[in-house]
């Protein structure tokens, strides 16, 4: 699909969600993918407003990693949250966890980064 013809993906939380209760796990990465190359093919000029662009990517990146986490393709979730997402470390560890089934560590790493969060503003 290319810019000008491009298909009005609509929201990734729509996406992510009829793609998961649907069971279409991989047609779903297969959109948010092909939207988020799409907007490595525009020319970094025309994008509209820069923040709000960066948020909208987030987001889809963020709901590609959870439909990833579904297919257990953890080295893809990482690999997105590394990447893309500027994470902290304890990110990685917490995803890695999660991962191998060990829950409860993967809860308290996720439990501490948001109290870091929340205390730091």
């Amino acid at each position: 699909l290319r810019h000008k013809d491009k298909f009005h993906f609509g929201q990734p939380q729509l996406i992510s969600y009829v793609c998961q209760q649907s069971g279409l796990l991989s047609i779903g990465t297969l959109l948010l993918e092909e939207y988020l190359i799409s907007c490595d093919d525009l020319p970094s000029g025309s994008k509209k407003g820069a923040g709000t662009e960066e948020n909208t990517e987030t987001v889809y990146w963020v709901k590609l990693a959870e439909l990833y986490k579904e297919l257990e393709e953890w080295d893809m979730v990482r690999s997105i949250f590394l990447e893309k997402m500027n994470c902290k470390d304890i990110v990685q560890k917490a995803i890695q966890f999660e991962s191998e089934g060990q829950w409860r560590a993967a809860q308290e790493l996720y439990a501490e980064l948001i109290e870091t969060d929340v205390s730091a503003e």
